[in-house]
C-alpha cells in the first residue's frame, strides 16, 4: 500500500511493509537536486555576456542554455540525430567567415550543446571565431550560414516547424 503526502512542495512517499512484518512504514524524500550553469559569450576577445542560473539535474544543457538568454536571444537550426546548431546569439549570428565555437568546462565540445545533459556545475563558453581559425574539416560553410540541407524547419526566431 502506497500514500503520496504533498504537503510545501515537498513530495513524500510513504510505504508499508506487510502488515504481518511488525515494521513501521518508511519515509522516502524526493529530494530536486540543482546545479549551477554559467553560459559565456565573447566576441573580438571580450566578454559580452556572463549568465548562471540553476537548474534541475538531469535537465538539458540547450533548455538551460535557453534559460538564461531567453528564447527569444538564440537562433538555431534543428537537425534530425544531432540537435540545436546555434546560429545567433544575442543578435550576433554566424556567417560565411565566423560561428559560434563551444567550450565546456574549457574543454572544446565534442558534441552540441543539446547532447549535454547537466549533472552537476558546468560552465558553456560561446567564442564567436573565424572559420580559418577551425582546425577541423568544414565541408561547406555556405551550408551552414544560409541553412542548408537536413533541418527539422527552423523558423529563424529559435522555434521550429
Amino acid at each position: 500500500m502506497a500514500l503520496l503526502v504533498l504537503t510545501s512542495g515537498c513530495l513524500s512517499q510513504i510505504t508499508s511493509e506487510s502488515s504481518n512484518t511488525g515494521t513501521e512504514p518508511t519515509v522516502e524524500l524526493e529530494s530536486t537536486e540543482t546545479a549551477s550553469v554559467n553560459f559565456l559569450t565573447v566576441k573580438d576577445g571580450t566578454t559580452t555576456a556572463d549568465i548562471t542560473v540553476e537548474v534541475n539535474v538531469g535537465t538539458n544543457a540547450f533548455d538551460a542554455m535557453l534559460e538564461a538568454f531567453g528564447a527569444e536571444n538564440i537562433v538555431y537550426k534543428e537537425y534530425i540525430g544531432i540537435g540545436a546548431f546555434v546560429t545567433a546569439i544575442n543578435g550576433v549570428a554566424i556567417d560565411a567567415e565566423n560561428y559560434w565555437a563551444l567550450q565546456v568546462n574549457a574543454e572544446h565540445a565534442q558534441q552540441g550543446i543539446s547532447a549535454y545533459t547537466i549533472e552537476d556545475d558546468l560552465e558553456f563558453k560561446w567564442t564567436y571565431t573565424l572559420l580559418s581559425d577551425y582546425e577541423g574539416t568544414v565541408e561547406s560553410t555556405d551550408d551552414v550560414a544560409e541553412g542548408g540541407d537536413g533541418t527539422t524547419g527552423d523558423t529563424g526566431d529559435g522555434t521550429t516547424e
